[in-house]
């Protein structure tokens, strides 16, 4: 089978369908853009009119999540368009119990209708996916380097954070669902080696991503993304996601990702960019002769570097497209 584009590839992608063209899709972040409903609707809608993707991944901010419990961030010219966060809200037991109150997400909402804008403006042939970030996610980033020792002296106290943070996140995706996506991203970014043992993530993270995972699968697909090097692959699984994404640990333009383990599911989303163009085409037909028949997407790792050249994301997306 070749020539599918857009909902039909992805379609044939979740199922397992290794087409003779995989779906290809690229996604950056729009710093500034992204801090209000219409530009980054109207970010998102303009890139997706320029580069005519399979698909659209939603790019927030990562700090979206965090905001409404009161941590601050600020742009300072990341060259990914990432956000530089505040210093750390959870510092003891008090505000961990301030977190754990929290049920008003002004911030957060804000994304929710910037979905619904891009989701109304695109072509319904067009999948559109929600990017969500773990409790765990959210967790470390309101207290730092400070979490594993919080939760070991007041583990009641964190975990019913967590516990609030996982019904949280749950009613975005709900919103998100509601809001006509597609499918969510569910980006997980601390089970790795360098974060915590497998036993560690299991006990502390796997199961408040488990829920959310499913309940993502209750709406559409669910994409999960494993951020980093030496990741807890042997969890996926557990996981269960319908396809994954993880880091190559490459030094690649756009820190591409690969995920190849037979566990994964149907699909496995990959990123073959180069700094050199002349060379993302061999990337692609050796990526494809690696995964052997295997149902696959072919995507940037996190996102493209700001700096990435229109020429460069056409080429990207011609020699996808393409490949023998």
């Amino acid at each position: 089978m070749g020539g599918l584009r857009y909902r039909e590839s992805i379609d044939a992608f979740f199922s397992g369908e290794a087409t003779g063209t995989p779906p290809v899709s690229c996604w950056r972040h729009h710093p500034v853009a992204d801090q209000a409903v219409a530009t980054m609707a109207e970010a998102t809608v303009g890139f997706q009119r320029r580069f005519d993707c399979d698909a659209v991944k939603l790019m927030p901010p990562s700090s979206y999540q965090l905001r409404d419990y009161g941590m601050s961030d600020r742009w300072d010219g990341n060259p990914i368009g990432r956000r530089t966060l505040g210093p750390p809200i959870a510092v003891d037991v008090s505000s961990w119990q301030r977190i754990a109150a929290v049920r008003a997400f002004p911030h957060r909402d804000q994304q929710i209708e910037a979905a619904a804008l891009i989701r109304r403006a695109l072509p319904s042939h067009v999948p559109v996916w929600a990017t969500v970030f773990s409790p765990g996610f959210q967790a470390r980033n309101l207290a730092g380097a400070a979490f594993t020792e919080h939760r070991s002296r007041h583990r009641a106290v964190v975990d019913a954070a967590l516990e609030a943070l996982t019904v949280a996140t749950v009613d975005l995706i709900d919103r998100y669902f509601d809001a006509g996506v597609d499918g969510v991203f569910y980006v997980v970014q601390h089970a790795t080696a360098e974060e915590s043992t497998v036993g560690e993530y299991r006990s502390v993270d796997l199961p408040f991503d488990v829920r959310c995972i499913e309940r993502i699968r209750a709406g559409g697909p669910a994409f999960l993304h494993l951020h980093g090097s030496r990741v807890h692959a042997e969890l996926i699984g557990l996981w269960n996601p319908d396809a994954v994404h993880y880091e190559a640990g490459t030094a690649d333009f756009g820190s591409g990702g690969c995920a190849v383990p037979q566990a994964t599911g149907p699909g496995s989303l990959v990123s073959p960019l180069g700094a050199d163009p002349a060379r993302v085409g061999p990337r692609i037909d050796g990526l494809r002769a690696a995964m052997a028949g295997r149902a696959l997407m072919i995507a940037p790792g996190c996102a493209l570097p700001l700096a990435t050249s229109d020429r460069m994301i056409d080429t990207f997306l011609a020699a996808a497209r393409h490949a023998s």
